[in-house]
């Protein structure tokens, strides 16, 4: 089974953000230990890596960034197996203001990515990508966790 996902840029912006809209805080996950505020918190985290809002040491090797390529396909992810650094969650998670922030920060990734489409921030894990890299591997992050709350 393949998972179909689409960027997070302008021409799927919209269905992203109904779908974040749409969640109860109250959901339980699908699997993981994750909340929805946690949720949310983590992808944001995520968009602000990429904006180069959140900077973060790239720690990436050649054999990250080849695994980055792989992992960001449309093969499944396993469910609950992949820890996320410390640094995706912050202290204290409130769900309603930080589903706030997410989608005005999914906003403001796509404005940067229609602007600077070429412009390079480093992941952490997979190195140094443009925008565009970058909204194809947000989407995927997205449709992992999107899915993971039944959206």
């Amino acid at each position: 089974m393949f998972v179909r996902y689409q960027k997070l840029n302008e021409d799927h912006i919209e269905r992203y953000l109904r779908r974040v809209e749409s969640i109860p805080l109250n959901r339980r996950p699908l699997w993981g230990g994750m909340d929805a505020g946690q949720m949310f918190a983590h992808l944001r985290r995520s968009l602000e890596l990429a904006l180069g809002d959140y900077p973060e040491p790239d720690h990436s090797i050649w054999l990250t960034r080849i695994i980055g390529r792989i992992v960001f396909t449309p093969i499944p992810w396993p469910h609950g197996k992949i820890k996320s650094p410390g640094y995706f969650f912050p202290e204290t998670i409130e769900g309603e203001p930080e589903r706030r922030r997410l989608l005005e920060m999914m906003q403001k990734f796509v404005r940067e990515t229609q602007e600077n489409p070429n412009r390079i921030i480093a992941s952490p894990q997979f190195g140094p990508m443009n925008m565009l890299r970058w909204s194809k591997v947000l989407g995927r992050h997205f449709e992992h966790h999107l899915r993971q709350f039944g959206v």
